[in-house]
């Protein structure tokens, strides 16, 4: 709702919203917490779960191909779903092929990276990290008070290898390595 409110009052008019999550397969099955909305929590942090028990709820699944069969272009695609990037990924695997957009997303798993990272080299890209601290001096609200010591974003943006776009960030050679391995 939230979501949908900032598309109108924006009139950003080239968005669609829709209520699902994104998975490999549109017969998967997952469950979200039932959330109190009028509490503070982190709700772009909810992770989905394959177990479900009364303070869970299913959730819609949709993949990217099914959404977007008929979209022939694609210009940039942005990921960030809290570990089932892979799955995601999986989901659009027709619209990436078919599109080659630049793919942006988060890559935090240490445990899920090295499938993440080869998937995205078995379909034609190089990648890079872009790892971002999570306070920005230069915050709208020009908050000085850094809540966030030592705290980082880890993502990675992918670029076809035949594109000749280069970018001045470290680009991913070990498929096993991981930052937050370190």
């Amino acid at each position: 709702q939230n979501l949908c409110a900032n598309i109108s009052i924006n009139s950003i008019t080239n968005c669609f919203c829709y209520e699902s999550a994104l998975s490999e397969k549109k017969n998967e099955q997952f469950y979200y917490p039932i959330l109190n909305y009028g509490r503070e929590y982190n709700f772009g942090g909810m992770s989905l779960s394959s177990e479900s028990n009364e303070s869970f709820q299913p959730a819609k699944i949709d993949t990217l191909d099914n959404i977007f069969a008929n979209l022939q272009s694609l210009k940039i695609l942005k990921i960030d779903s809290e570990g089932m990037e892979a799955n995601v990924i999986k989901g659009g695997f027709n619209l990436i092929k078919r599109t080659n957009p630049v793919i942006y997303f988060e890559n935090d798993r240490i445990d899920k990276s090295q499938e993440l990272i080869e998937l995205l080299w078995s379909l034609g890209y190089r990648l890079s990290w872009h790892i971002v601290p999570m306070y920005n001096k230069n915050n709208f609200f020009e908050n000085e008070n850094n809540i966030f010591e030592c705290m980082y974003s880890f993502n990675m943006i992918g670029i076809k290898k035949d594109c000749e776009i280069n970018i001045d960030l470290p680009e991913v050679k070990d498929s096993s390595e991981h930052p937050l391995g370190r």
